[in-house]
Order: C-alpha cells, then sequence, then structure tokens
C-alpha cells in the first residue's frame, strides 16, 4: 500500500495501531474520505467489471434524488475462479424503497456489497455499528433504505471470495440468528420500520430459528 501510494497521491494509507473490527476499519476510512461519494472493497476482493464504479456513479449522477447504487456480486473461489451460482431476478433486486423487502425478503445473497453511496447519508444513517461483527451490513443498509432509494446497475461488480472463516461459512441457523438481531435492532429503534408486520414476521421468524436449534441440540446436528 505504501509503495503505491508514492506512485499514486490519490491513494492515503492509514494505518490503524490494533485491530479494533471490520466496522471500526470502515467508519475510519469514511471519515478521512473527501470525496461526496464513498465505496468500499474488502482486501480479499476484487472488482470482476473494471467498469464497476463508473456504472454506479453514471446512476448516481443522472438521478440525484438515489443515493446508492450497486451491482451484481460475483462468487469466486480462492483462486479467483468464478463460481456456479444461481442466477437472482431483477424483481428479487433491492431497487427503489426497499426497507421492508430487506427486512421481510433478502437473503445473503441479495444483499448489496461494495456499492456506492453519498458519503452524508452514510453519516446520516449512523455509520457502521463498531459493536457489530456479524452482518453489520444488514444493519447499516436497513438504515441506509430508510434515508434514501437504491438503485441497480444490471451489470457485474466486485468478486467475492468464498473463504473458510467467512460469513458464508457460517451454518444457516447461525446465519438466520445474525440477520434477525440485525433487523430485530432497526424494528425498535427505527420507527420507519415499526410495523405491525414486521414485528409479526420477525416473530415467527425468531421461532424458526429457536426451532431449528432445538433440533440441532436434540440429534446433534452440525447445520
Amino acid at each position: 500500500i505504501l509503495e503505491l501510494s508514492k506512485k499514486y497521491t490519490c491513494i492515503k494509507p492509514i494505518f490503524q495501531e490494533k485491530n479494533a473490527g471490520v466496522s471500526h476499519a470502515r467508519n475510519t476510512g469514511v471519515l478521512y474520505a473527501s470525496g461526496e461519494y464513498i465505496t468500499f472493497l474488502d482486501s480479499d476482493d476484487f472488482y470482476y467489471n473494471p467498469d464497476k464504479l463508473s456504472s454506479e456513479m453514471k446512476l448516481l449522477l443522472e438521478n440525484p434524488e438515489i443515493n446508492l447504487s450497486y451491482s451484481s456480486i460475483i462468487y469466486v473461489d480462492d483462486n479467483g475462479v468464478r463460481l456456479n451460482k444461481p442466477e437472482i431476478s431483477l424483481s428479487e433486486r433491492l431497487i427503489g424503497s426497499c426497507t421492508d423487502k430487506i427486512i421481510k425478503n433478502c437473503a445473503f445473497e441479495i444483499l448489496p456489497r461494495d456499492y456506492c453511496v453519498s458519503k452524508s447519508i452514510f453519516m446520516k444513517s449512523g455509520m457502521y455499528d463498531i459493536k457489530s461483527s456479524f452482518y453489520e451490513d444488514l444493519d447499516l443498509l436497513i438504515r441506509l433504505s430508510v434515508q434514501t432509494q437504491f438503485r441497480y446497475t444490471n451489470v457485474d461488480g466486485t468478486a467475492y471470495r468464498q473463504v473458510g472463516n467467512g460469513l458464508s461459512s457460517k451454518s444457516k441457523v447461525e446465519q438466520m440468528r445474525g440477520r434477525w438481531n440485525a433487523s430485530w435492532k432497526c424494528v425498535k429503534t427505527l420507527k420507519e420500520c415499526k410495523t405491525v408486520g414486521n414485528y409479526v414476521y420477525l416473530y415467527m421468524w425468531k421461532m424458526k430459528i429457536e426451532s431449528k436449534i432445538f433440533i440441532k441440540k436434540l440429534f446433534g446436528m452440525s447445520r
């Protein structure tokens, strides 16, 4: 990074004294950022499509009422080889006002990653919760959806490596519990999420999770 920063003055390395977690690191980067729009990219991921950023920024600049745009996620293995994953239909994508859809219908595969977003909207949404290290993206996306509509470029974007210690390695029950915790926190605290439907849905979802945990313990299942 230091070598690249010497070659490209737009690169500004920021090194923290200790590892305070991914949420803290991302927030720190945003605070140092001087641009109007921001985006993120984890160290083990890369842009599958070199036009990803330009496609997302085109949507934002042509639609000033929109403050967040994103592209498709491409799943790859440790060697960067594309994995065969089911296609996500346009109707499943998060487009427009989508707070309820994120809470009720959104699977991990549909959550936007490495999106372009207005820095001011990101700050207004409360940034990443530094106490959260599991489904912190879902928590933030729900809060962002209250502040702005989403737009989808309909092109490939980031290549996401599915590694052994990532979120994708978690059991289905662990992932369900993480999603529930993030959604429940927002439904309790954000007045825009406080609908009877959301409360009922999350209550039924919690019963499903606890049932799966009970069966898992009863039969010694690992997933």
